[in-house]
């Protein structure tokens, strides 16, 4: 009789541990990332895809820090796909998504960023997701969103 309730109990604990839940997907794409630049791939699929994370990749994009990237719609959550050039070194989200005003660009670039030289935050403002140069060229504050160098 005791074999019989060790046996539920342990499906139960095994049934509860099954179900993972994905709590940051620019996380998970972004890290997905660094770990493919950093075993030398030229290409990483990035799956799922969501618009935050199309946008990200559109700054280091422009910013040169990958090639191209290219949407696939599987009907479901999409993939992309990114090719990267071997530039990005590390990149990562800010959790939570602090606030973040015009004036404050010089402290965050110090705490997340190498040097003033290189790197670029991306954050979120009311005019889009752009990185801390341009919106401190529009004068806009919002939420930080991550880094990439």
């Amino acid at each position: 009789v005791e074999r019989n309730t060790l046996s539920r109990s342990r499906s139960k604990a095994d049934e509860a541990r099954a179900k993972m839940v994905r709590i940051s997907v620019l996380n998970d794409a972004l890290r997905n990332m660094v770990n493919a630049e950093r075993k030398g791939k030229r290409q990483v699929l990035i799956r799922p895809s969501s618009k935050v994370v199309v946008k990200f990749l559109q700054v280091m994009l422009k910013n040169g820090y990958i090639n191209e990237f290219v949407l696939v719609d599987d009907h479901r959550a999409g993939k992309i796909v990114v090719s990267l050039n071997g530039r990005l070194n590390k990149c990562g989200v800010i959790s939570p998504r602090y606030d973040f005003s015009h004036h404050e660009v010089e402290s965050w670039v110090g705490r997340l960023l190498p040097s003033r030289l290189f790197g670029k935050i991306v954050v979120t403002t009311s005019s889009g997701i752009m990185d801390h140069e341009e919106a401190r060229r529009k004068k806009v504050g919002g939420k930080v969103l991550g880094f990439f160098y």
